[in-house]
């Protein structure tokens, strides 16, 4: 049997900095990591982005990500 490995999972062997933001969220709680890494992947892929996409567009337009975010929910 072939073990399947989660969309928001398989991210984490590609992007450091996305690793290391969810290992700093699995810290407190393995169960908020995951939900919070699902939600992440799950607007990423909605928007067509990558988690360093995000990271730059954050640096150099703060609010669009905001308001990109608050449209999705």
């Amino acid at each position: 049997m072939v073990k399947r490995i989660a969309k928001f999972k398989q991210e984490l062997y590609y992007d450091d900095d996305y690793r290391r933001w969810y290992e700093n969220l699995k810290r407190g709680s393995e169960v908020t990591a995951d939900e919070q890494a699902r939600v992440l992947i799950r607007y990423l892929n909605h928007f067509g982005m990558k988690p360093s996409d995000l990271v730059n567009k954050g640096k150099h337009d703060k609010k669009a990500v905001e308001d990109g975010a608050s449209c999705y929910h």
